[in-house]
């Protein structure tokens, strides 16, 4: 009986979790949705499926930023430039030195 025990008591941990996660996901994307245009969460929802990792970091700006300003509306124009500065942000410049 001990082992079903376990079994069932980490298959609800996993399922706690696995909620957890569904809820924050649901609570971003309102944010988003209420944060940008149409148009805007669309370009986003685009970078996201080439860059994700770009996005994720764009998200996060919004998310974090939407929570201290609610009114924030962000449209194309300004999602672009938020693009172009975080992705400048993360490219890595090497320096070939020849000897």
């Amino acid at each position: 009986m001990n082992e079903i025990d376990a079994i069932r008591e980490k298959k609800l941990a996993e399922l706690k979790q696995k909620m957890e996660r569904e809820k924050a996901e649901n609570f971003r994307k309102t944010i988003l949705t209420h944060a940008l245009t149409n148009e805007a969460y669309q370009r986003l929802c685009f970078v996201k499926q080439s860059h994700p990792d770009i996005a994720e970091r764009v998200e996060y700006a919004i998310t974090q930023y939407s929570q201290t300003n609610p009114n924030l509306r962000i449209n194309e124009e300004q999602l672009k430039a938020i693009l172009q500065e975080i992705s400048a942000s993360m490219r890595k410049d090497f320096k070939i030195i020849r000897k």
